[in-house]
């Protein structure tokens, strides 16, 4: 009867020895996938092998409270932690440029999810600001092509039509921008020196001219493509997108999309003062806004942010310029 009964407990102990194998296993590998993964957000890799912290630095990293990890071991609570975390995993994933598939095996294989994220493409920025800071605050270098050009169809890259910082000079009304006479040195002030004779001289490159944000009513502003096309910006509330919908008094301005990267409703354009601020609306390939020294700040979504230079949506560029005035 002893003999029987040790017969009928091996197969449960061989079985439960290999579920805790598997189980091993799989922590061992999502530990080390994470521990590649952190460092390419901005963190340090180590807390990748610590149990409760990273889950808490994945939260964080995706706008989450880290403290809301402690709703993972309440019962039936465990289902707002799983939500907490799906909302995470997809901003991740949308620095990522990748979408809800990716979400899904965030939830359902994380070893498998963090692996392919270690080894995929760059993120499009890295956080500059602390753990479980706000989101505003990410601001990188580019570092992808992809992140400068538009693309068409089949991924290969348009030209743009003129230089951003042309296209800012143009757009200024009442006449083309004047580029300064150098004077000069030891020359009493406002005094200029005329050119030999046959030697033409050279003006220097006049600075970058600031986008016009300032002027009396009536200003006429425009949204000018990567490929050359402009679309007038006629309310003081715009909602971009593929195909968007905008409530009472707001435009609903199509942009056109040959990179098949904008969404439905993509992002909210809106004048602030004497300038304007863009809204990242939940897109699915996110918002990108570039400054004059080269940097370029990839927008959390819900937070306003102002407009300073060009404007990626996807992998849709473009330009807010003034029209004219009248």
């Amino acid at each position: 009867m002893a003999s029987n009964a040790a017969a009928a407990l091996l197969p449960l102990l061989a079985a439960g020895l290999a579920a805790s194998a598997l189980g091993i296993g799989l922590w061992i590998w999502y530990a080390a996938a994470l521990s590649r993964l952190f460092p390419r957000l901005g963190v340090e890799g180590w807390k990748g092998w610590a149990p409760v912290l990273n889950e808490a630095e994945i939260l964080s990293q995706g706008g989450k409270p880290a403290w809301g990890v402690v709703f993972f071991f309440i019962p039936v609570v465990q289902l707002y932690g799983l939500y907490l975390k799906a909302v995470a995993a997809h901003r991740i994933n949308q620095r990522f440029r990748h979408g809800g598939g990716f979400t899904l095996l965030a939830i359902v294989l994380p070893p498998l999810w963090a692996t392919l994220l270690a080894g995929g493409r760059n993120p499009i920025a890295d956080r500059s600001a602390g753990s479980g800071s706000s989101a505003a605050g990410i601001r990188t270098r580019v570092t992808s092509p992809r992140a400068a050009l538009a693309r068409d169809a089949s991924g290969y890259a348009i030209p743009a039509a003129a230089p951003a910082e042309a296209a800012l000079i143009d757009a200024v009304p009442g006449g083309s921008a004047t580029a300064p006479v150098a004077e000069p040195r030891g020359a009493e002030p406002g005094a200029r020196t005329p050119p030999s004779q046959g030697t033409p001289a050279a003006a220097p490159t006049p600075p970058p001219a600031p986008i016009p944000t300032a002027g009396p009513s009536g200003e006429r502003w425009a949204l000018v493509l990567d490929d050359g096309s402009r679309l007038p910006l006629t309310a003081a509330s715009i909602v971009l997108g593929r195909n968007p919908v905008a409530s009472a008094g707001a435009q609903a301005l199509r942009i056109p999309d040959v990179t098949r990267t904008l969404s439905k409703t993509h992002a909210r354009l809106e004048r602030d003062g004497s300038g304007w601020t863009l809204t990242d609306v939940n897109s699915t390939n996110g918002v990108q806004t570039f400054a004059r020294d080269g940097s370029v700040a990839a927008l959390a979504p819900g937070v306003p942010t102002p407009v300073q230079g060009r404007i990626l949506l996807g992998d849709v560029g473009m330009l807010i310029v003034l029209d004219g005035v009248g």
